[in-house]
């Protein structure tokens, strides 16, 4: 059930890398969601999957973010809802996997605009639903980078405690720790049995 792309597509070293990450980020989520009791799976779309086609011109890639004023929609590598508690949570997924600190701030940064109109919502058509970003890392100066640019960013402060940050190579060995904010803040975002008190994220939620 966990889809992956297919065909006859030459990926780079660095591209194929990333792919992974997105399909194993993809299980963490539905591993984390039918291990804890509370938690239920509900949807996964990825920006590899799309309707329409390049040729006919209208091809639409499943996690298209629509921004009033953008010239262009807003990808996220994945989306994810999940019930826990039985209240609906969206985690939107980044993987970042180049070494441009500053285009990844820039990248997050828009995310600013996409809490502030609330276009997850309305993508999914959906109300009152959290919706997080969750920004994945695979080099510790870019982790680094993108915190600091988005700590300098003024309007941040307003959504800073929905942007989640870890690292692939924590994901890959445990899924459901490592969460922070970009002041270092920790979170929990996946709540274990490990974890009898959620922790703020969970806890400051329901």
């Amino acid at each position: 059930s966990i889809p992956y792309p297919r065909g006859q597509v030459q990926f780079s070293p660095l591209f194929v890398e990333h792919r992974f990450a997105q399909v194993n980020f993809h299980i963490g989520v539905r591993r984390w969601a039918h291990t804890v009791t509370e938690a239920e799976f509900l949807l996964a779309d990825m920006d590899f999957e799309t309707t329409g086609s390049v040729r006919h011109g209208n091809r639409v890639r499943k996690t298209e973010i629509t921004i009033p004023g953008y010239e262009h929609p807003i990808v996220p590598d994945g989306i994810f809802k999940v019930a826990f508690r039985d209240k609906p949570v969206i985690y939107v997924m980044e993987l970042h996997r180049t070494t441009q600190t500053k285009n990844v701030g820039i990248q997050l940064k828009k995310y600013i605009d996409v809490l502030a109109t609330n276009a997850v919502n309305f993508k999914y058509g959906v109300s009152d639903v959290p919706t997080y970003i969750c920004s994945v890392h695979t080099l510790d100066n870019v982790l680094r980078g993108a915190k600091e640019y988005l700590l300098a960013e003024p309007d941040y402060e307003h959504f800073k405690h929905l942007f989640l940050f870890n690292t692939a190579a924590q994901l890959k060995d445990d899924f459901s720790t490592g969460w922070h904010e970009a002041d270092g803040t920790e979170r929990y975002p996946f709540p274990t049995a490990k974890e009898p008190q959620p922790g703020l994220l969970v806890d400051h939620l329901f």
